[in-house]
């Protein structure tokens, strides 16, 4: 039996191996990406009965002969793909593996099925005969967000971003005025990539620049205005497309004010910060800052795009890095269990950025976030209210400490472990599920506790929580690794004593 590698067998959402489904919360339909296994692979002639080592397998699959056809071997189970994913890139990245597509199954057949396994070898003759490479976003996997016909495809890439100008026209191919609003951290680098790219693309695309001062102050009614105005400066209108490129700031700012020039214009997410690519990039969140709370003017506008791409982690400091794994951490507590433990057997891998880690992690990280709001992608049943795990804590935090002295990702961090806190207090969940999350978060180097940390000052900030009702706190409390649940009429003394349990 072949040996699956380990970036591979964490994308395994079935397994094969034991034909059983995972034990979580998740639907196998849901997905876009699965992986394939090879089962009870035939020996070359000659060598039955023996045992092969890897180092013999690696040097055999090295050596595979083209076409694969004549090689005297049998696939029993194949590559799995599902029907909505763009099988050409599925192509190229078996293509990676020196592997052969024999076989494709529908979600939700049996594997161990001759009917449904001979169907599937059927239906891979057809498109491996048709199917070809895209040159350039071959390596790229691709999460959608399902929302009918505000959908939008999510691209997860490494050193792929000075193609973005094609991919961006492949998306709005009517593209005729390109507004790229850039953090000023990243306008000489990843700002002026993109819009040099568009400029050179085309002689009939317009690129206008902005640039927006770091961090978050600039989530602020000031800077909505200035860029409302520079906008009608320079000619905007409702064919005009905004490319915001940078974090969690520039995402929310830029896409606030597409949401509101002309009543709405388009706008496609660059992100260059972990956070950014995992979170506020996904799910048509825009909007800015009050003076005492934290995005509570804004609106759902959905973006035509996200292009995601690893190596612009590489100019991040290493302080805002690890702020984005908290987002991600955050993940594995609220829907994947199965994630969260791969996250704590890869926590070196995700410190020092390491490539295959990372985009794993994102990937994965979209899945979950691009599935919730699919569900719920407005908050009208409560299902995305899980994404805000910690951050009822966290808001207040930051609002207390002053916009800019923690990162967001630190205070999520922080209120993650009081949102634990306070579940452990309510008899919801156990001591092992804060322990493993401590473990974790430390292990990613984030921060765990907050001794300037004061209730009689976070208490009213979290009165204007959006999930507050009719005066009543509500929190999205977890009860084990991968489940939480949103809790209402939370005595406020057990609030403090969580808060008091972190300083």
């Amino acid at each position: 039996m072949i040996t699956i590698p380990p970036f591979l067998k964490h994308h395994l959402r079935y397994d094969f191996f034991k034909n059983r489904k995972l034990n979580n919360a998740r639907s196998i339909k849901t997905h876009r990406w699965k992986t394939w296994t090879l089962k009870n692979r035939k020996r070359p002639r000659g060598q039955a009965g023996t045992e092969e080592t890897e180092a013999e397998r690696l040097r055999r699959v090295d050596s595979f002969p083209s076409p694969l056809e004549d090689w005297p071997m049998e696939f029993d189970v194949g590559l799995a793909i599902c029907g909505q994913i763009d099988r050409g890139r599925c192509l190229d990245h078996a293509a990676t593996l020196r592997l052969k597509v024999t076989a494709m199954a529908d979600f939700g057949s049996n594997p161990t099925d001759k009917d449904s396994f001979d169907l599937a070898v059927s239906r891979a003759s057809r498109l491996n005969a048709t199917m070809k490479p895209s040159p350039q976003w071959d390596s790229s996997s691709t999460v959608r967000v399902p929302l009918d016909d505000r959908s939008y495809e999510i691209e997860i890439t490494s050193g792929k971003l000075k193609h973005a100008a094609a991919r961006i026209q492949a998306a709005i191919p009517d593209l005729s005025h390109a507004i790229v609003i850039s953090d000023a951290a990243v306008q000489e680098t990843w700002g002026n990539l993109i819009s040099v790219g568009l400029e050179s693309s085309s002689d009939q695309i317009r690129v206008s620049r902005c640039t927006v001062p770091s961090g978050e102050p600039s989530k602020s009614m000031v800077e909505f205005e200035r860029i409302l105005a520079w906008l009608l400066e320079q000619g905007g209108d409702r064919r005009s497309v905004i490319i915001a490129v940078g974090g969690g700031v520039i995402g929310d700012l830029a896409g606030y004010v597409a949401a509101s020039f002309t009543r709405g214009i388009r706008f496609i997410q660059i992100p260059t910060t972990l956070l950014a690519m995992v979170d506020s990039s996904v799910g048509g969140k825009t909007g800015i800052n009050l003076p005492g709370a934290k995005n509570m003017v804004g609106a759902f506008w959905q973006p035509s795009l996200v292009l995601i791409d690893t190596d612009v982690l590489s100019t991040l400091s290493e302080r805002s890095f690890l702020s984005g794994l908290a987002e991600v951490i955050k993940y594995g507590v609220i829907d994947d269990a199965e994630f969260f433990g791969w996250l704590e057997s890869n926590t070196n891998g995700l410190v020092s950025r390491d490539k295959d880690a990372m985009r794993y992690a994102i990937q994965a990280s979209c899945e979950c976030k691009a599935r919730v709001v699919g569900e719920d992608e407005r908050e009208t049943s409560g299902r995305r209210a899980i994404l805000n795990y910690g951050h009822t804590f966290a808001h207040a935090i930051e609002a207390t400490a002053g916009y800019g002295k923690l990162l967001h990702g630190e205070a999520v961090s922080i209120g993650m472990q009081m949102a634990a806190r306070l579940a452990i207090e309510l008899g919801l969940a156990n001591d092992s599920l804060l322990k493993r999350q401590t473990e974790l978060l430390s292990a990613c180097q984030l921060p765990i506790c907050l001794p300037d940390a004061d209730p009689v000052a976070m208490l009213p900030v979290m009165m204007r929580d959006k999930k507050v009702a009719h005066g009543n706190l509500r929190f999205i409390l977890p009860t084990q690794l991968g489940t939480v649940q949103l809790v209402g009429g939370v005595d406020e003394e057990a609030v403090v004593r969580a808060i008091v349990g972190s300083r």
